[in-house]
This record gives structure tokens, sequence and C-alpha cells, in this order.
């Protein structure tokens, strides 16, 4: 591959790992932060978002939705288990735009028509995964031989 697209892909990388890692740490310096209101106002598969937003179940929402970003922005940011990392990412923004639903628009108070930031963001994972970005100034070849060969398809 040229030098180019290995560098846009690189940037494309930390740049991700930027909006997870800023939101997760955002998240967490903000100690009374919590993903039930969000999750009340799903406006499709309520039943299954009020379940998640239930005072039993939303501890574990609240540190999956949290530390879910860190280790996504982690992977991300050095090059490592982007396969989990993506398909991790990918189901938490699946979960995050069908919260906002309104078929055929996606949001509260907006015009967007099917696509939104959580779409975008999904498919830049996939890329990331399918590119095998972690080689491009990542971790990823030095993480491999720690892990000899039974744990590679993992990163």
């Amino acid at each position: 591959m040229k030098q180019e697209p290995k560098l846009i892909i690189f940037l494309l990388r930390l740049s991700l790992a930027w909006i997870f890692l800023y939101s997760s740490i955002s998240k967490i310096i903000a100690s009374d932060w919590t993903s039930a209101d969000f999750l009340k106002g799903a406006s499709s598969l309520k039943p299954l978002f009020d379940w998640f937003a239930s005072p039993q179940n939303i501890g574990w929402v609240d540190f999956l939705n949290i530390y879910g970003q860190l280790a996504l922005g982690i992977a991300l940011l050095l090059g490592i288990f982007l396969p989990i990392a993506a398909i991790g990412g990918v189901a938490m923004m699946s979960l995050y735009y069908l919260a906002q639903i309104h078929f055929p628009y996606v949001g509260r108070g907006t015009l967007f028509l099917l696509i939104d930031d959580h779409v975008i963001y999904s498919l830049c994972l996939l890329l990331l995964w399918k590119f095998d970005a972690g080689r491009y100034l990542g971790l990823k070849t030095q993480v491999a031989q720690l892990l000899g060969n039974r744990l590679q398809k993992l990163n």
C-alpha cells in the first residue's frame, strides 16, 4: 500500500481513539454521570432500553458504557485487538443508534435521514479492522509476538 493511505488510516484510527477516550474520561470525571435518562428516552425497542435503565441494571450498563469506550479508545490508540474493538464498538454504536431512531429519522429534533454519526463510527471501525490498521504505527505486531499463535486472531 502506498504511504499516503497508511497515514490516512493511522490518522483515522487516532481520531476515533480520541473520540472514545474523551467520551469515556468525561464520564469518569463527572462522577454523577449515568445513561439512565438517555435509555429512558429511547424511541424504539422501548422495553429493552427501559430494562437497561432499571435500577437493578443501570450500574453494570453504565460500567460497560464507560469502560467499553475506554477500552475501545485504548485499543484504537495502540492499534491492538482491533477485531474485538471493532465488534464491541459496532455493537455499542448500534445500541446508541437504535435508541434514537424515529424511522426514517435518527435523533431527537434532528433531520438525519437513516444515517447519523453512530453509523459512520461503525463503518470506520469496520474499515480499520478490515485494513488491519494496527499495522500502521501501532503495536499490533509486537503484541502478536507476545501472544503466540493461538491468540493472534484476537489481535
